[in-house]
């Protein structure tokens, strides 16, 4: 495929239409820095984007592939030839969903293992000891396990989903060793300490978030 052409036909039919590269990336599920670089052919959309990219362009795949508007006789003829394209792309791109798969699933079963594992020890002194080291891993391991799964390919991809998951995953883990400290608690006075190191979780995915926002900035 003709990198430079279809990249120009992406940035000539967005204009043409009058969206802006945020707008398109928006409806495409993508961050406008991803669009800037398919428009400046320093990367081509994946497979996977090419049916949400053409109907926001209006355009038919068969168009996209070959980088212009075709007329009527012109795209059975372009048909065969990007159809071969698109079966080599997509048996790349299979073999990619299947590595994400297995590694993204790996990363959640580690951590299920994980959380199994501190909830079977001597829940009061493990559960005081969250705020260190193992609930920042079964953090890191839920976001980077999401991230693996999503298909994200860019690192402006990548840091936009962690900005909209960390910190509700945060939340979630909190209210998860909430429920857990809940079944062991038989002191009521301890109530507000189990609280307060609940609430670790969410704090973590706070900082999490504001390191994401300065490297995307770093990145720009």
């Amino acid at each position: 495929m003709d990198t430079e052409k279809i990249s120009k036909f992406i940035a000539t039919t967005r204009t043409k239409i009058g969206l802006t590269q945020k707008e398109l990336a928006d409806k495409i599920g993508v961050s406008d820095k991803t669009i800037s670089k398919w428009e400046t052919g320093k990367s081509l959309p994946d497979i996977s984007y090419y049916e949400s990219l053409c109907n926001a362009l209006n355009i038919k795949v068969n168009e996209l592939l070959s980088g212009e508007a075709l007329t009527e006789d012109v795209y059975l003829q372009k048909a065969e030839t990007n159809f071969v394209e698109i079966i080599r792309e997509n048996g790349f791109s299979k073999n990619k969903v299947i590595i994400r798969l297995f590694a993204g699933l790996s990363l959640f079963i580690g951590t299920s293992i994980l959380i199994g594992i501190l909830s079977k020890s001597n829940f009061t002194d493990v559960f005081l000891d969250l705020y260190d080291l193992p609930t920042f891993i079964i953090l890191l391991f839920i976001n980077l396990g999401a991230a693996i799964i999503s298909g994200k390919r860019t690192m402006d991809d990548i840091l936009t989903l962690l900005r909209y998951i960390s910190i509700p995953t945060g939340v979630l883990l909190t209210i998860v060793s909430l429920a857990m400290a809940a079944t062991e608690i038989s002191d009521i006075t301890n109530l507000a300490a189990y609280l307060v190191v609940s609430l670790l979780a969410t704090l973590y995915g706070i900082i999490e978030y504001i390191i994401v926002i300065i490297l995307s900035r770093r990145f720009n």
